[in-house]
Formats: C-alpha cells, sequence, structure tokens
C-alpha cells in the first residue's frame, strides 16, 4: 500500500514511526507549498477532505491559517489567541461532526488542553484538559474515527496518550514512542485507509 505524507520539518531530522509492523515506503511528491508567508512558525497542520484544503496552526501569530492545494492563504483563518489560547501546536479534523480540535500547550507543563470547535469556529466547551493527566507538551494531535477517540503525542514524555473525544477520560492503551527510536516525538496522524496496522504514524 502507498501511502501519501505530509511532513513538517522543524528544527529536528527523526525517523517516522509505523505503530505496527511492515515496511514502510516513501515517495516524494513534488506539489507541496511553504505557507510562510503568513505562517511563519508552523506547528500543526491538518486535512479538510470535505473541501480539499489544509488548516495549519502557528504558534507565534497563535492563529489557524486556511490554504487550499496551491499554497493559497483562503483569508478565512482563525485567531486562536482571542480564545485564550497560547501556544496551539497540534490541530486535527474530526470527521465524525465537521470539526476542529486544537492541542494548546499552554505557559506552564501541565496546563495543555485539546479545543474543540464546529466548522464555524465556534468553540464547544466540550474541551479536554489534557494537562491534567500529565499529557501537557503535546505537540501533535490526531482524530481516529474508529473508535471517535484522540491520540496526542507528547515530546516531553516521548508518549502517545489515547483519550475518548466524546467524554475526555484517558483511555489505557497509550504507548511509548521510545521503544521505536521516536525519541522526538512532534506530530501524529490517523490514516482510516490503512487496515494492515493500527492507522497511526508519529
Amino acid at each position: 500500500m502507498k501511502v501519501k505524507l505530509i511532513i513538517i520539518s522543524i528544527v529536528l531530522t527523526v525517523p517516522i514511526c509505523l505503530v505496527g509492523t511492515g515496511t514502510l515506503q516513501i515517495i516524494k511528491f513534488t506539489d507541496g507549498f511553504s505557507p510562510e508567508p503568513p505562517a511563519d512558525s508552523v506547528m500543526g497542520l491538518t486535512y479538510n477532505p470535505t473541501d480539499d484544503t489544509f488548516w495549519i496552526t502557528d504558534t507565534l501569530d497563535v492563529y489557524a491559517y486556511h490554504f487550499n492545494k496551491s499554497g493559497e492563504d483562503l483569508g478565512d483563518g482563525h485567531d486562536l489567541g482571542a480564545d485564550g489560547i497560547s501556544c496551539p501546536t497540534g490541530i486535527t479534523y474530526d470527521t465524525s461532526d465537521d470539526s476542529f480540535w486544537v492541542a494548546d500547550q499552554g505557559r506552564s507543563r501541565n496546563e495543555g488542553y485539546a479545543y474543540h470547535y464546529n466548522s464555524s469556529w465556534d468553540d464547544l466547551t466540550d474541551d479536554i484538559d489534557r494537562g491534567a493527566v500529565g499529557a501537557g507538551a503535546v505537540e501533535g494531535i490526531a482524530y481516529d474515527s474508529s473508535d471517535d477517540s484522540l491520540w496526542a503525542v507528547d515530546i516531553l514524555d516521548k508518549f502517545v496518550y489515547h483519550f475518548n473525544a466524546g467524554n475526555g477520560i484517558l483511555m489505557l492503551d497509550g504507548f511509548d514512542t521510545a521503544k521505536a527510536g521516536c525519541v522526538a516525538p512532534s506530530g501524529i496522524v490517523y490514516d482510516p485507509t490503512d487496515k494492515t496496522h493500527s492507522g497511526l504514524w508519529t
């Protein structure tokens, strides 16, 4: 199976870890784009299949930018700082209800939240307090359509936490990425087409 991956290089060059066993085939595509400007400090990226576009979170601007696949800023992004978010790292599209989850690393180690927005960027008020269970340094978040859950990767703990998206309860099947050689995990994505493995890439 060929899987198209979008990789953001921030500071470190680290291997991609596949949760499971098998062969990873990476094919380099030449139709990528640079979000700079306006997004000069990119930390999160998600794809919206309903309109074939990308949403990117910028930690300096504290903003969610909206781009088409040609790299054009669509101009209808959202000011996350106005909602009280201080450090938006990960973002993921929720296929169950056409919504978004944004991971806020916060100002301290245990302050992190996952904020939930509808497609109009209204806060749905069912945000998840990740910091309360120690998942404060989350840099990537992914929605899992197989069980309506969220996977959150913590770069300091080198751990992937698993939350029920409906009630925010921490599930017990998280895992240590360092055991697979992934010592600085900063992103995660769920691939619903991957039936061989768990569908998680980090």
